[in-house]
């Protein structure tokens, strides 16, 4: 399964899946207006398989990475 790159950045990546996309594009372009950080925002699609590939790349250019989990409690 391949995952995709919602929004290009260069500071921090962000990666998630199902409903959360919508808030880390949120939070991506509030980092952009109030803070001037660049987020880069990835969509796994699945957690199993995942695009293990894509993701080490992509989070090798900006190092600093965030990973949002949905937990049903």
């Amino acid at each position: 399964m391949t995952c995709y790159v919602l929004t290009v950045g260069s500071d921090l990546t962000m990666i998630g899946y199902g409903t959360q996309l919508h808030v880390l594009k949120e939070v991506a372009e509030m980092a952009q207006e109030q803070l001037q950080v660049s987020c880069e925002v990835i969509d796994l699609q699945t957690i199993l398989p995942w695009d293990e590939e894509t993701v080490y790349k992509v989070v090798y250019l900006t190092i600093p990475s965030l990973v949002v989990n949905i937990c049903s409690i």
